[in-house]
C-alpha cells in the first residue's frame, strides 16, 4: 500500500470514528445514558480544542 493511500484510510477511519462520537451522543441523551453521552460529548470536545 502506497503512503498515500494508507494516509487516505487512516483519516477516514479517524473521521468515522469521530461521526459515530458525534451521532452517539443524542442516542445516549435518549436512553438516559447521560455518562456515556457526556463521555462521547468530551471525545468530540477534546477533538474540537485540539485541531481548531
Amino acid at each position: 500500500m502506497d503512503p498515500l493511500r494508507t494516509v487516505k484510510l487512516t483519516h477516514t477511519v479517524i473521521w468515522a470514528f469521530f461521526v459515530a462520537c458525534i451521532l452517539a451522543i443524542p442516542l445516549f441523551t435518549v436512553l438516559s445514558r447521560f455518562r456515556v453521552a457526556a463521555f462521547f460529548a468530551a471525545i468530540v470536545g477534546v477533538r474540537w480544542r485540539f485541531f481548531f
